[in-house]
């Protein structure tokens, strides 16, 4: 389901330092392959968090308050590195396998990795 049917504001928190341009880059290959894809052109908000130090990533503030006031509110934050978040964020950390960029998948890896992503959605329920 897309992310405006399922009421969902996906965003990105990353060490990354090109985080912005990573994420462009990936919406703008994807956009090519798929019409749907186009609309998170634009839309997918991303904070950079240079500091390294353990608990540095904090939750984005309209999602600390979303889940402080309402009980159906929900967050899902899939990272290779659980140690990066907050104590708050912490219960809502998803440990997702370290991911190297520079290592090509088997059929079989990629199979792994979608089915992993497809139970993200049924997380957030």
């Amino acid at each position: 389901a897309s992310s405006s049917a399922t009421s969902a504001a996906p965003r990105v928190v990353t060490a990354n330092l090109l985080g912005v341009e990573a994420v462009d880059a990936l919406i703008a290959a994807e956009a090519a392959r798929s019409e749907a894809a186009t609309g998170w052109r634009g839309g997918l908000p991303v904070t950079v968090v240079a500091d390294r130090r353990p608990g540095s990533k904090r939750l984005p503030e309209d999602v600390s308050a979303a889940l402080a006031g309402s009980a159906a509110a929900r967050c899902v934050i899939l990272d290779d590195n659980p140690t990066a978040w907050e104590a708050a964020a912490k219960p809502h950390v998803w440990v997702a396998p370290q991911f190297d960029v520079f290592r090509p998948l088997s059929a079989a890896e990629l199979a792994n990795e979608q089915k992993f992503l497809e139970g993200v959605a049924d997380r957030c329920r």
